[in-house]
């Protein structure tokens, strides 16, 4: 055994025994492991202890100072006591380093902190620019980013149903769009949620700046009393007998079970007359007392007047006249 004489090498063995346990040894899991009182004061204390021992090994070795234990005096005694607690102290710090190991893994199971990196804080404002604002997490600390987007080189937003693509980026950009004097042109496809933030932001940049004269219209073919509406059989639209004749042609055609693609003889006559009959009836009213009667409601009601009304109302303006005969 004089490997382990002097103390000094026992110490140092004892060092060594306590490492190859605790790398062996699989410790339980501990959640908010604290590292001050877990590891690093038994580690200390265990450490300061057993060294502490080696003071007294002279007297521990002297052999004529009287037994307070059979076979041990007081410093005998106070050696091993020592050395044995402060091995033990030592093998408990060391034993809770590989349970900080453990947890480390645990509390980060989906890789987040390490997979996260330092973005952009910095807000560059142009007269054009649009700025997302949001948050991001940095070494375990949260701060403010921002995308700073040119929406003239075009962007996309992707992601499915319920993701935030309109709260996090099409609001912020019809907020800010409006705020610098954008033109806008916005489907709302779940009609009014865009619209109403448009239409706020449209009043507030209008209270605003006085010299702001761009208008608010809104489109809407399911609820037409919500929408901005056009008269296509207004006069200004319809000048001619030509551009009547066009629009009852776009007209008949629409209507027309497979389009205008239809044969010839009988289908084609019948096609033909239905188009010279609705042409003659909207450009009659487009020239009547200025255009004053002239839209679908009123073309419609007269449509339905018996044959001999229409055709003397017709035959009144003469330019209709050939389109009339048979």
């Amino acid at each position: 055994m004089s490997f382990i004489y002097p103390p000094v090498n026992a110490k140092i063995a004892t060092f060594i025994l306590i490492g190859l346990v605790a790398i062996g040894t699989r410790a339980k899991k501990k959640k908010d492991l604290n590292i001050a009182t877990e590891i690093v004061v038994p580690m200390v204390t265990g450490l300061m202890m057993m060294l502490a021992s080696l003071i007294w090994q002279e007297e521990a070795g002297n052999t004529k100072l009287p037994k307070v234990l059979p076979g041990l005096n007081l410093f005998q005694v106070i050696y091993a006591v020592l050395s044995f607690i402060g091995a033990v102290i030592l093998q408990m710090g060391a034993d809770s380093i590989s349970k900080l190991v453990q947890q480390k893994i645990g509390k980060d199971r989906w890789n987040i902190v390490e997979e996260s990196f330092d973005q952009n804080k910095e807000m560059v404002n142009t007269d054009t620019s649009i700025n997302i604002p949001y948050f991001f997490r940095y070494n375990n600390k949260t701060y403010n980013g921002y995308i700073n987007i040119d929406p003239f080189r075009g962007t996309i937003v992707i992601g499915v149903p319920g993701s935030g693509k309109s709260f996090g980026v099409i609001n912020p950009a019809i907020r800010q769009m409006i705020a610098k004097g954008f033109c806008l042109c916005i489907y709302d496809f779940k009609f009014p949620d865009l619209a109403q933030i448009a239409y706020y932001h449209y009043l507030l940049k209008k209270s605003k700046q006085s010299d702001y004269n761009y208008s608010f219209h809104i489109i809407n073919l399911n609820e037409i009393e919500r929408s901005k509406r056009v008269n296509p059989f207004h006069k200004k639209y319809i000048q001619t007998l030509a551009e009547a004749q066009e629009m009852a042609e776009s007209m008949v055609s629409s209507l027309q079970k497979g389009g205008s693609s239809s044969g010839g003889g009988s289908d084609a006559f019948f096609t033909q007359s239905a188009i010279n009959f609705l042409s003659s009836c909207i450009y009659f009213f487009a020239t009547l007392e200025n255009g004053k009667y002239s839209d679908l409601p009123h073309i419609l009601s007269f449509m339905n007047r018996s044959y001999q009304e229409i055709f003397d109302t017709l035959f009144t303006n003469e330019e209709i006249g050939s389109l009339l005969s048979p």
